[in-house]
């Protein structure tokens, strides 16, 4: 029995050495088609409090996420920082001025650093700020007051892409008491601010992922099928759902979705916190005849009139990109995401929005 176990070590520590190599002494980002896979957390995603390994900055050369194993996949020279805590950011900020929560376009996935829109904020304005993403879920902002991770900032943008929007949720404090235990957990086990302790963690969760398997997998395969749905207009174009992306909708919906928002806004009102709703657009809505629709969806038009009408700090980027859109491409080709100049013309609307009198 012990010669039996012995041999299994022994066989099993000889498999994993190839494994070993190639997912851990590997830059971690080297089998991965963009960033955001590389440093996701995998294997115990509730072990750190962000999404990401703390303490990372590594460049890449990204694909979009809609064209990969194609022609028309397109390249992109990408920077990532992840702070002590696991989100993108230059460093941990308690004490922001500005506090970016929302989805992966607040992540900024298919732009660099320097380039998404709390880094573009600060730049321009010289306020600090700091992002929490990517989050669909308001109340992690309080999770986070809660437990001192953040102190109450001057302002919270809350950026939500618009095929999300109608999931959104009321805030209320029972929602809020069933899920405050969750963030204790966490920060109880964040140590990850210790380089040995992240690199142990991220080692392990690396040969979890295996994303040299993935890779492999994904190379040897005869399909090139990619995973966006190409445009009859423009082969060059991808989209995440085409036609399925109009959001079909009638009044009590959108009313449904203003309370929501609204008990966002009185959150941060108790708190002498300004609050601003950013949603961001499909590329389908902007891009609807690419898109293969017939119009441009107006849900996001709609909702903007009723949110004014509640008094809620909104912007409508899609009336701003439908101006932009005719000088310059807004999104990027293989990607769901906006480009790096269409994060530009977003700080300003929240720079415009922020200051007006």
């Amino acid at each position: 029995m012990n010669k039996l176990l012995k041999r299994t070590l022994i066989f099993s520590f000889i498999a994993i050495i190839p494994l070993f190599i190639t997912n851990v002494l590997f830059p971690v980002n080297y089998w991965t088609s963009r960033n955001w896979e590389a440093l996701m957390t995998y294997a115990v995603p509730n072990a750190i409090l962000g999404p990401f390994y703390a303490n990372y900055s590594c460049n890449k050369n990204e694909k979009g996420d809609l064209a990969l194993h194609t022609n028309y996949s397109i390249y992109k020279n990408c920077k990532w920082v992840t702070d002590e805590i696991g989100y993108r950011n230059n460093k941990y900020k308690k004490d922001a001025e500005i506090l970016f929560l929302g989805d992966s376009f607040i992540v900024g996935t298919s732009l660099s650093q320097e380039e998404t829109l709390s880094n573009l904020y600060q730049k321009y304005t010289s306020k600090s700020t700091y992002q929490v993403a990517p989050t669909s879920e308001f109340y992690l902002f309080y999770e986070l007051l809660k437990d001192h991770v953040v102190n109450p900032p001057k302002v919270v943008v809350f950026a939500i892409v618009e095929r999300d929007i109608p999931f959104l949720k009321e805030l209320k404090k029972s929602k809020i008491d069933n899920n405050i235990h969750k963030l204790k957990l966490k920060v109880q086990r964040n140590l990850f601010k210790y380089n040995f302790t992240n690199f142990i963690f991220s080692s392990v969760d690396r040969l979890v992922k295996n994303s040299f398997l993935s890779w492999l997998k994904n190379n040897v395969s005869l399909a090139s099928t990619p995973l966006g749905i190409q445009s009859k207009k423009d082969p060059k174009m991808f989209f995440m759902q085409g036609e399925k992306a109009e959001i079909k909708y009638n009044q009590n919906k959108i009313d449904s979705i203003v309370i929501a928002i609204s008990s966002y806004n009185e959150f941060c009102k108790a708190r002498n916190i300004e609050f601003v709703f950013l949603p961001c657009p499909n590329k389908e809505s902007l891009y609807y005849d690419y898109a293969g629709l017939d119009k441009q969806p107006d849900f996001l038009h709609k909702l903007h009139i009723a949110l004014k009408e509640r008094g809620i700090k909104t912007i409508n980027l899609l009336e701003k990109f439908n101006v932009e859109k005719n000088n310059q491409l807004l999104y990027h080709y293989d990607d769901t995401h906006w480009n790096s100049k269409t994060s530009h013309i977003v700080t300003q609307e929240l720079i415009s929005c922020l200051y007006q009198k």
